[in-house]
């Protein structure tokens, strides 16, 4: 999310239907956060912050 451009409200729309973890994520991307970072910060897997990019970038793919 870090690299495409959307407003603020695109943005806030985008976190609102994420899962809570999700949501933590991507808001650690966006602060520039590496996944070791943001896995050690959060309590999880890097698997599971590279899973949250993956399902993100599927769905990506599917808008027109």
């Amino acid at each position: 999310p870090s690299q495409i451009l959307m407003s603020q409200e695109e943005w806030v729309n985008f976190l609102g239907a994420q899962p809570l973890v999700y949501r933590q994520v991507f808001i650690l991307l966006r602060e520039g956060k590496s996944h070791e970072e943001i896995a050690a910060e959060l309590k999880i897997s890097t698997k599971s912050v590279q899973r949250a990019l993956a399902n993100w970038s599927q769905g990506r793919r599917h808008e027109p």
